[in-house]
């Protein structure tokens, strides 16, 4: 991959959502580095997104940042769902 297309990717859209990883790996690179040594990168605190066709289709996170991720996310869910609660209990006020 070429320094410039590295750099434009390194948080690239995918969909809705932002992807901020520390590397970008194309397919056919992922597959000459070996599930085995993406995987210790992973671990190693290293986010490493997979491309496809120039877009970010995977990435590989270590289970550390997995449970971090879990939790904040259950953690924004239960926020939302307070927030609806609360909202309820106001009365909506009109001119």
């Amino acid at each position: 991959m070429t320094p410039e297309l590295d750099k434009t990717l390194r948080t690239a859209e995918h969909g809705k959502h932002m992807v901020n990883v520390d590397s970008l790996v194309t397919v056919t690179d992922a597959s000459r580095i070996g599930v085995s040594a993406l995987a210790r990168r992973a671990e190693a605190g290293e986010d490493v997104a997979i491309l496809n066709k120039g877009r970010p289709t995977a990435v590989f996170v270590g289970i550390d940042r997995l449970r971090y991720l879990s939790d904040l996310e259950e953690r924004v869910a239960a926020r939302e769902d307070l927030l609806k609660k609360i909202a309820e209990l106001i009365p909506v006020v009109t001119s």
